[in-house]
């Protein structure tokens, strides 16, 4: 029965749940995630001659990690057959300063890694966040 909040009095509003519209939580797993990480079932999927539109991508030992850069969408354009890696500014972006200011500025912005030093890992993380 909807009534007005205004007209409510101090305890009956103090007794209202803010939350009760709120959708429950329902633990399921995520189908791409379980994919990506389950056993292999067709190595075809793996060779980078099935997936690759730049002739540089090389085999990934997982699904989730054999794709091309002309799938994927960046900041950059890249010509078709063209790889990412070839770009003018590809080899700035993985400059140690560079990903250094980039992971400052990442976590600046609130954004969290697993730990909060300049370690290869988070590098990397910066470096990927970069394209």
């Amino acid at each position: 029965n909807p009534v007005n909040l205004w007209e409510l009095d101090r305890v009956q509003v103090s007794g209202l749940d803010p939350f009760r519209d709120d959708p429950e939580f329902k633990e399921t797993p995520h189908l791409e995630e379980e994919k990506a990480l389950s056993p292999v079932a067709d190595l075809s999927k793996l060779d980078p001659q099935s997936f690759c539109s730049c002739s540089l991508c090389n085999q990934m030992p997982s699904i989730a990690e054999s794709f091309c850069c002309q799938e994927r969408t960046y900041s950059v354009k890249m010509p078709p057959g063209q790889c990412l890696s070839k770009h003018i500014d590809f080899d700035k972006l993985l400059e140690k300063t560079v990903l250094e200011i980039n992971l400052k500025l990442l976590w600046s912005c609130g954004i969290e890694t697993a730990d909060e030093g300049l370690t290869n890992s988070n590098l990397r993380y910066s470096a990927y966040r970069s394209l």
